[in-house]
Order: C-alpha cells, then sequence, then structure tokens
C-alpha cells in the first residue's frame, strides 16, 4: 500500500500542461513513479490508455482504464476494499494553496458516484467528474 498523498497529489497537484513539479519533493515523485508502474503491472494497461485519461479522453467502456483508476486510489489509500473513499486524509494531504478548490470538487464527485457499486467504475467516474468540474487541477499518473 502506499502513501495516501501520493494519488491525492496526482489528482490535485495542477494542470497537465502546466504542471509545477516543485509541489512534490523528491520522495513523493519516486512514489508516483512506483504507484504508475504498480498499476500498469497489475492491470496490465498500454501507456497509451493513460494518456488518454490524462487528457481527458474517458473510453465508458475501456475496463483497462476504470480498473487503472481505481488501482491508483486502492494502491495510495485513498479507497479502501470496500469501495468507500477517505475525504478527511484526503483533505489533510492536499497542498495549501490547493486544498479549499480541490477537495471542493474531489468531495462532490465522490458524493456523485457514492451509489456506484463496481470500484472500477467507481474510481473511473470520480476522475471523470473531477477532470469536468476542475481541469486546471485534474491530474493523473
Amino acid at each position: 500500500m502506499f502513501n495516501p498523498v501520493v494519488v491525492l497529489l496526482l489528482i490535485a497537484t495542477g494542470a497537465i500542461a502546466e504542471f509545477d513539479s516543485s509541489l512534490l519533493s523528491e520522495e513523493k515523485r519516486e512514489l508516483m513513479t512506483t504507484l504508475h508502474k504498480t498499476c500498469v503491472d497489475q492491470i496490465g494497461i498500454s501507456e497509451d490508455q493513460i494518456e488518454k485519461l490524462k487528457n481527458g479522453k474517458f473510453e465508458d467502456e475501456n475496463k483497462l482504464q476504470k480498473c487503472y483508476s481505481k488501482c491508483l486510489m486502492a494502491e495510495s489509500g485513498v479507497m479502501d476494499e470496500n469501495g468507500s473513499i477517505d475525504l478527511e486524509a484526503f483533505g489533510e494531504l492536499i497542498p495549501e494553496q490547493l486544498r479549499s478548490k480541490v477537495t471542493n470538487t474531489f468531495t462532490t464527485c465522490v458524493h456523485n458516484a457514492d451509489q456506484i457499486n463496481d470500484h472500477c467504475d467507481k474510481a473511473f467516474k470520480i476522475f471523470q467528474c473531477f477532470y469536468e468540474n476542475d481541469r486546471e487541477n485534474y491530474f493523473i499518473a
């Protein structure tokens, strides 16, 4: 299990084209790389499919994209084995300069996905919602 801050930062630290890597310590950058590799290995998703997610090209029929999203959340500790999301941990781990807006968007997206039982679908919808509601702060490993 990875530190929950990793996926939270993946979701919340900036626009893809304007990502400010100075927000991340070297340790967190290494954890992001490890998390990415772990989920690629577990899911078998291609880098092309991940690039589509990064660029907001969500393919509703793509199980690999969905389960990659779930893997990021589960391996980081943001989603537990029951599919519950830890909003409190999310809020505590977001960099101060992003906390308010990002936490509000993430909370809304989690609530919108509450009734989704499949964990892959739920995580995917949370990422999709975040992209649709706050593109400037959307980021995925």
